[in-house]
């Protein structure tokens, strides 16, 4: 209908990465539902694959864009790498960690729960990485090709029947569970039941956290999957998507035995962006390091500041290399437990120290790296420890009474032990001198 009084006022749509907000891509019902056969899904595979999704759903077919023209070229979705990135919220600049994010999908099989051409097929097929020749000493911009083995392929072009999925609420959640459930409700969430499968708390186990089904049995009680995925999740998704979430306990007597969902729609709300999560491949392999794995530590550095993460690994570095201390049983344990407590938020801010490999974690470089940050990382805390060691015997005492009433937990004790012979703590004092304390 005609608008001659221009009443209808269109607002353009806000965008993120390059993209509208209300940018979506349909993914089969099977798709939703399926489980991994084999390998291990973590957050970033999820959200790499579903950008892919979109993409091929855009393009509409193979070969269009290709930044090459030669015998294989088309054959592939061309993609540029940097829009690939920011799609999928990667945020770093590591592109060895992308793609082998990417090598990883192409060795993930999975299964749906009908017999549909999901099932023993791998999530993504042949890939092909190609940089374009530069130009005025520029480099030239680097391709993504893709393409997906023959019974995935078919599901993305002609995904029936199907659920829309908006890459904003992807980009809005920060780990793997969250996505995971926010696939599954979104599907049910228009349903006339709007209940999801009923399926035994092990399976949801294994659908949310991508861990294969079956590979291993599961060392976990349910209350710490209920605490620690399960309850996060749903908050998750009932904060920052479209849709809202409750669960449903399925008992035997006392015992929880199945887990099913209520998932409806939310009233259509004005979208406002976040910051994107920036996965930083360096402080993931820091993580792994302390004993985390892959899909905890990518949902860690989605979940946490990474400030805040790496001022915790230097300080259990910092705490595992004091040969005077009682050595740390769980370095995993003990970093939740200083994450938890934010027992590093007050430290100076730092590089990431080079753990080295394996059991280097408590080597000496690491106190050489927290020895000499209060003056190459931050001039300022420099100047101020410079300003503080020159001040008279009584006035620096004074300061270090002040200083020390701001200390808990461990660097209240490291404190306590060593004083200003601990780096860690001279580190401290430095930020907190320079911060005007």
């Amino acid at each position: 209908m005609a608008d001659p009084d221009n009443k209808l006022k269109l607002k353009p749509p806000a965008t993120i990465a390059g993209r509208a907000t209300d940018a979506e891509f349909k993914k089969t019902n099977a798709a939703i539902g399926l489980v991994v056969a084999e390998g291990r899904l973590s957050f970033l595979d999820r959200k790499i694959f579903n950008v892919a999704v979109y993409h091929a759903q855009r393009l509409g077919k193979l070969g269009v864009d290709a930044p090459v023209q030669d015998a294989t070229s088309a054959q592939y979705y061309w993609v540029l790498y940097s829009d690939l990135v920011k799609d999928a919220s990667f945020g770093s600049k590591d592109t060895e960690y992308f793609m082998a994010c990417i090598d990883n999908l192409q060795s993930i099989a999975v299964k749906a729960r009908t017999e549909t051409d999901w099932i023993s097929e791998r999530l993504l097929g042949p890939t092909r990485l190609h940089k374009e020749k530069g130009t005025a000493g520029r480099g030239g911009r680097v391709w993504l090709g893709f393409k997906f083995d023959p019974g995935v392929e078919q599901q993305v072009l002609n995904p029936m029947p199907y659920t829309r999925l908006s890459l904003y609420y992807q980009t809005m959640l920060r780990t793997g569970p969250g996505l995971a459930l926010y696939e599954m409700a979104r599907k049910y969430a228009t349903s006339p039941s709007h209940l999801t499968i009923a399926e035994r708390w092990e399976w949801w186990h294994d659908y949310l956290t991508g861990q294969a089904i079956g590979a291993e049995p599961l060392n976990i009680e349910y209350k710490y999957f209920k605490r620690n995925v399960l309850k996060p999740a749903i908050d998750e998704v009932n904060t920052v998507t479209n849709v809202i979430v409750e669960l449903k306990e399925i008992k035997n007597g006392r015992r929880v035995e199945s887990l099913q969902f209520t998932a409806s729609m939310k009233d259509q709300a004005q979208l406002e962006l976040s910051p994107e999560p920036v996965i930083d491949s360096d402080l993931i392999k820091a993580l792994r390091d302390l004993g985390f794995n892959e899909i905890e530590a990518q949902n860690m550095c989605a979940r946490e500041s990474p400030d805040l993460l790496r001022k915790t690994i230097a300080l259990i570095r910092a705490r595992m290399s004091n040969r005077d201390q009682v050595q740390v049983d769980s370095p995993v344990a003990y970093f939740r437990k200083l994450l938890k407590e934010r027992s590093a938020a007050n430290m100076p801010q730092a590089p990431l120290p080079s753990a080295g490999p394996g059991p280097a974690l408590i080597g000496g470089s690491t106190q050489g790296a927290l020895e000499s940050k209060e003056n190459s990382v931050d001039p300022a805390a420099g100047r101020a420890m410079a300003k503080f060691e020159a001040l008279p015997p009584l006035d620096r005492a004074r300061t270090l009474e002040r200083f020390a009433e701001t200390l808990k937990g461990p660097l209240k004790k490291t404190y306590e032990a060593q004083g200003l012979g601990s780096p860690m703590i001279r580190g401290s004092l430095a930020g907190w001198l320079a911060r005007g304390g």
